[in-house]
């Protein structure tokens, strides 16, 4: 909530420097749209490119649409901020022997922590310019990714993974943090 409320008088901001490289100038978010073109246009980068033609799609290149995403996209960040960190708590109370929960101090640490990420000015540029997005999609990936890593470890299932056949060969914590990570690195 903390990202949207700071990052509101976003929405106002026009396409500035490389967005109208990136996305006004941009051949593949162009009609009629096409998935592949999107994806090729830009090889290195073709989550971000999908990301702009979704935008393109709803907002036509109205700039506040953009803007729109990238605060969701930073408030997500927060959000996912906040479980990691409520994770990386309850995971050092179950190696000290503790009750593996997080109490009101810890989740007040945390919301602290997703807070202080949330509107710290550093995210500033990410989030106020289109073609930050990179950063905004590489980070919830990869913290995504993190998450199902810990999901998939907090169950035993990378040190001894269960191949017996009521359990699919590949695990859904393992395959969605695999390709959250990978996600994130094509979007950077």
């Amino acid at each position: 909530m903390a990202a949207l409320l700071v990052y509101a008088n976003t929405l106002n901001n026009p396409f500035v420097y490389d967005d109208f490289h990136t996305v006004v100038a941009n051949p593949s978010l162009r009609p009629p749209l096409s998935l592949e073109f999107v994806l090729v246009h830009s090889p290195f980068r073709p989550v971000v490119n999908l990301s702009y033609a979704l935008d393109r799609a709803v907002w036509g290149f109205r700039p506040a649409g953009f803007h729109l995403t990238n605060t969701l996209l930073h408030a997500t960040m927060a959000g996912l901020v906040f479980l990691v960190i409520t994770g990386a708590i309850t995971d050092a109370r179950e190696r000290r022997g503790e009750p593996a929960r997080a109490d009101g101090l810890d989740v007040l640490a945390a919301s602290a922590a997703a807070v202080l990420f949330a509107v710290h000015p550093l995210m500033s540029s990410a989030v106020a310019y289109v073609s930050g997005r990179s950063e905004l999609l590489c980070g919830v990936f990869f913290a995504a990714g993190l998450l199902c890593a810990r999901s998939a470890m907090s169950r035993g299932d990378l040190a001894r993974p269960d191949t017996s056949p009521a359990r699919p060969a590949v695990d859904r914590h393992r395959f969605a943090g695999a390709l959250a990570i990978l996600l994130g690195a094509f979007a950077v």
